[in-house]
């Protein structure tokens, strides 16, 4: 049963660090997307500034999750 636990664990982290890249992305093509609607701002920099908010978005998100993995090891561990 551990070994199940501990699979389960390892493939949420897996995904909570995808889960970075495809916000950044995210993040990026709305920000292009923005871009195509007339917003009077330089397209590059609107892409970068919605790639950069994608990415502290999913930090925090990833962060939290972590957060979360490492007080549950914690618990595991003091019982």
């Amino acid at each position: 049963m551990g070994f199940i636990r501990r699979a389960i664990i390892f493939i949420a982290q897996l995904v909570a660090l995808l889960f970075i890249f495809i916000a950044t992305a995210g993040g990026y093509a709305a920000g292009m997307q923005s871009a195509a609607y007339g917003v009077p701002v330089d397209p590059a920099m609107v892409g970068i500034v919605g790639a950069a908010s994608g990415f502290f978005f999913s930090l925090l998100m990833t962060a939290a999750f972590f957060a979360l993995v490492e007080i549950a090891h914690n618990t595991r561990n003091k019982l």
